[in-house]
Formats: C-alpha cells, sequence, structure tokens
C-alpha cells in the first residue's frame, strides 16, 4: 500500500473519537453511542459482509417454516400407513428435503456468524490502532499525570468491554 492511501487513512483515525465521556450531569454512568457511531471504523468491505451476513441471517430463518412444512409432509406420509398407503418414495423425498434443508439452515448461519465476526474483528484492530495513535500523541505532561504500570492494564479493560459490546 503507498503513503499517499496511508497518510489519508491515518488523519482520519487520529481524529476518531475513542471514548464516550460519562454523562454531563455527573453520575458516572457511561454515554450511550449513537447508532451511526457503531460503524465509525467501518469501510465498504465490512458493511458488504454485514450485508452478506444479514442475507444468510435471513436465508436461514426463512428456511425454518419450511422444515416444519416437511415435518408435516412426512408425519402425512407416516400417518398414511395405517391405512395401507404408505408410500416410501414421497418419505425418502421429505426425509432428503429435510437433510437439505437442516444443512442449509447451518450453512446460513455459519456465513452469518462468521462474516459478523469478520467485521468485528477488523473494526477492533482498527480501533486498537486508532486507540494506541491516541495515546502516543498525548503530550508528556499527561503521561507523567499518569500511573505507566496502569496504562495498558486500562486500555486493555478498556478495549475488552468495547469488544464485549459493554
Amino acid at each position: 500500500m503507498s503513503t499517499a492511501k496511508i497518510a489519508p487513512r491515518a488523519r482520519e483515525l487520529e481524529s476518531a473519537p475513542l471514548v464516550l465521556d460519562t454523562d454531563d450531569d455527573g453520575s458516572g454512568t457511561d454515554a450511550i453511542a449513537p447508532f451511526r457511531q457503531l460503524f465509525h471504523f467501518a469501510e465498504p468491505v465490512d458493511l458488504l459482509l454485514l450485508l452478506i451476513g444479514c442475507l444468510a441471517s435471513t436465508a436461514a430463518g426463512v428456511c425454518i417454516p419450511f422444515t416444519v412444512f416437511l415435518m408435516s409432509r412426512a408425519l402425512d406420509v407416516a400417518g398414511s400407513a395405517q391405512g395401507g398407503g404408505f408410500n416410501a418414495t414421497a418419505m425418502q423425498f421429505n426425509a432428503l428435503a429435510q437433510i437439505i434443508t437442516g444443512q442449509l439452515i447451518g450453512l446460513f448461519a455459519l456465513i452469518s456468524t462468521v462474516t459478523a465476526e469478520a467485521v468485528r474483528h477488523r473494526q477492533m484492530a482498527r480501533f486498537r490502532k486508532a486507540h494506541l495513535c491516541a495515546l502516543l500523541r498525548q503530550e508528556k505532561a499527561w503521561h507523567d499525570g499518569h500511573n505507566p504500570f496502569e496504562l495498558p492494564v486500562r486500555s486493555a479493560e478498556l478495549l475488552a468491554q468495547i469488544d464485549e459490546g459493554g
């Protein structure tokens, strides 16, 4: 990647809001980030991955009623055996359709989970970089006022809390 592409991105990361301050009323409770700020570190690739994940999750959800329909059909075929009209071909078709539908649900759920985790890891990597840049651009006096052994622990706790969504 050329330095021309890195420099604007670095400036954007330096100006990024890193931590939400506490409420103005002094209660000490953390402010809630607005929805648009949740994706501050998202790039177009991240948004595309989120779209793919949402579509895959929707497809998995759409498949679930279909499995209920297939199960009712299988029970109808099995119930017709009492009258002597058991159809083995229909039962095999329903069993195969249920297996395929179950695998599709699993595949769609996997795609949804993997894309969400990939976006989370990518955004947290950019957030960690921005957090480190913010710490490094502080004046010397700021570092003198903070315990050097406490700073990495507090940073790690903050980043872990943000990563967990808390």
